[in-house]
């Protein structure tokens, strides 16, 4: 099924898919990702997709409070958590019929790589309205962190887990302001800091079981990060 959330288009795989070893979606989603990664690339390069879309997978779990688990495949990686790509799975199991509607608010749990997602959905009159969901929780790895950024110097970021590892930094440093005209400076500049930081402040599973390992990057506005420094 293809879903629309956000203004972005998400495509959601129910049947057809290769069998996966049991274990966690997070686990899942690692084995997918090694062995089956051209069924992603199928999906989401032209002329079938394009860089912009995601694809979800729904497989089995073996969680007994979840309804199903899924696997998150976006044009580059396999985030653990999305808002958007799970309210795209919520509505589709619901109009498929894999979850049956139990009145005017249908609650139940899916699990994602990241961990159990709490659902919630309107479906007054057997219609899927809108989704909520309880997250698994956010947190920082580190705060005002100096780093080495090539060509620049002393760059301060924020590194926190939010479903990805976000390098937050704030656009003030650089002396930009976040309008159109510097879209393309930010944009590689975003791909700079986020492989500064990957080797800079390496990211490791003590501090939660299930957090990626792989970057990502956030340039804000001062002060709209995790701490004074982003």
């Amino acid at each position: 099924m293809t879903v629309e959330t956000a203004l972005r288009v998400e495509k959601v795989v129910v049947s057809g898919l290769p069998e996966l070893p049991e274990g966690t979606a997070f686990e899942k989603m690692k084995f997918f990702r090694d062995h089956h990664d051209d069924i992603r690339l199928f999906f989401l390069r032209e002329p079938r997709g394009s860089m912009i879309q995601s694809i979800n997978f729904i497989v089995p779990t073996e969680n007994p409070e979840a309804a199903a688990a899924y696997i998150i495949a976006e044009a580059e990686e396999y985030p653990e958590m999305s808002g958007g790509n799970t309210i795209s799975v919520a509505t589709t199991m619901l109009k498929t019929g894999m979850v049956p509607i139990t009145g005017p608010i249908t609650r139940f749990k899916l699990e994602a790589p990241a961990g159990l997602i709490g659902i919630e959905c309107d479906t007054s009159d057997g219609k899927v309205g809108a989704v909520r969901f309880i997250n698994q929780p956010a947190f920082a790895y580190c705060l005002n962190k100096t780093i080495q950024l090539p060509g620049f110097g002393d760059l301060i970021v924020d590194v926190g887990y939010g479903g990805m590892t976000y390098a937050i930094v704030g656009a003030q440093q650089f002396g930009f302001d976040l309008v159109a005209s510097e879209g393309r400076r930010l944009s590689d500049l975003g791909q700079e800091i986020k492989a500064a930081a990957a080797a800079q402040i390496p990211v490791t599973p003590s501090a939660e079981p299930r957090a990626s390992r792989h970057y990502t990057n956030d340039v804000r506005d001062p002060g709209a990060a995790f701490g004074t420094g982003g």
